[in-house]
């Protein structure tokens, strides 16, 4: 290890963001680079640090590699805490249907333990945490990049989850050197729409491909806040270097620049349009209706659908509130920070990214050619 004390832990370091920051880092070469992954024993930390140094390449040689498990008493007891200067906490389960109980466990309680870690590092310079822009919960209007002090309603665990591991952060360990990253839904790698991770957002477009959802809750004038990976990762790390003490940095969008929901609906059925199989089953457009009656269907299919229905309505009917509120995210800070800010045409990436979608078959045409 480093003698400098100068190294960077970057937490959930084999995760969908954690992996690209840890690259952005380590090509970066200015600081040593610690990856901590999620393991419950040795035999998972040695598979996931093998599949992670094969994902990053040569830049994985400057990197050292721990693990444990944020459910564990002392989920980083083998890191030195006089060798880190700084901490990116990644580490979390980002599921909207994720159980309360596993949110508590690892979103909220594993997150203290980090901040507790944290407390024992002398020479901390900086604690990121990673958190979601839905940590407002179903707030409306205007949200800054300000502390939540007045705790919201939520559509559902994760969105709690985050909410509270930052009120823990600012209530209890004020005294760390704090800020909170809110992320943004990632839908694709970058404004051309390759998808190499799939979340509510393609799950919810795989249903309509297929004419599985007769229905959509919410409200077509709800807009929605989308980013690439590129961007995420650009606007993390430009946070990461030139971010405040104590500062909220919104890695998405303007209201503006975003997209509503009933432009996505009409932008994804006017790209499969294209497919031929899609025209062949001469799919209708899905009816808007209220939470109520979509959660009453969402009931039915769970009793008598398929899996592929159940597994995408899973993923929809917790998120289903927030496709009612209307919320305009504030992001002077990000900006501020950014050497470049650029936001890609928001019709374009929905464009591209159906286009992947439906040209891969969400991506199993992809694992049959390999």
């Amino acid at each position: 290890m480093s003698e400098s004390r100068d190294a960077v832990l970057i937490t959930g370091a084999g995760g969908y963001l954690g992996s690209r920051l840890a690259r952005r880092y380590l090509e970066s070469a200015k600081q040593q680079v610690i990856l901590w992954l999620h393991a419950e024993n040795r035999a998972e930390l040695e598979q996931k640090s093998n599949a992670l140094r094969e994902a990053l390449g040569p830049a994985a040689h400057n990197a050292d590699l721990r693990g444990g498990d944020l459910c564990a008493p002392e989920p980083f007891a083998d890191i030195d805490p006089g060798e880190v200067s700084s901490i990116v906490h990644c580490a979390a389960v980002t599921r909207f249907n994720v159980k309360k109980e596993l949110a508590r466990k690892v979103n909220v309680d594993g997150a203290v333990k980090l901040y507790e870690f944290a407390s024992g590092c002398k020479g901390l310079e900086r604690l990121a945490l990673a958190s979601s822009i839905y940590a407002c919960g179903l707030r409306q209007g205007v949200i800054s990049e300000e502390a939540l002090v007045d705790k919201p309603a939520f559509s559902n665990h994760y969105e709690w989850s985050k909410w509270e591991s930052e009120r823990r952060l600012q209530e209890d360990f004020d005294a760390l050197p704090w800020m909170v990253l809110r992320v943004a839904t990632v839908v694709a790698e970058t404004a051309r729409g390759q998808i190499h991770q799939y979340n509510a957002f393609h799950n919810t477009l795989k249903l309509l491909f297929y004419g599985l959802i007769s229905l959509v809750p919410g409200d077509r004038e709800t807009p929605l806040y989308f980013v690439t990976a590129d961007f995420a990762v650009d606007a993390l790390a430009a946070a990461l270097e030139r971010g405040e003490h104590r500062g909220i940095y919104h890695i998405c969008h303007t209201q503006d620049e975003s997209m509503t929901l009933g432009g996505l609906i009409d932008t994804a059925f006017s790209r499969f349009t294209l497919d031929s199989d899609f025209r062949e089953r001469r799919i209708l457009k899905p009816l808007f209706c209220d939470e109520e009656s979509f959660r009453l269907l969402a009931d039915g299919v769970d009793s008598f659908g398929g899996d592929i229905v159940r597994e995408g309505l899973g993923s929809i009917v917790p998120f289903a509130p927030q496709l009612f509120s209307r919320k305009s995210f504030d992001n002077q800070r990000l900006k501020k920070v950014m050497d470049v800010y650029a936001a890609p045409d928001a019709g374009e990436l929905v464009s591209n990214a159906c286009d992947y979608l439906a040209s891969t078959r969400w991506g199993r045409r992809l694992a049959d050619a390999a």
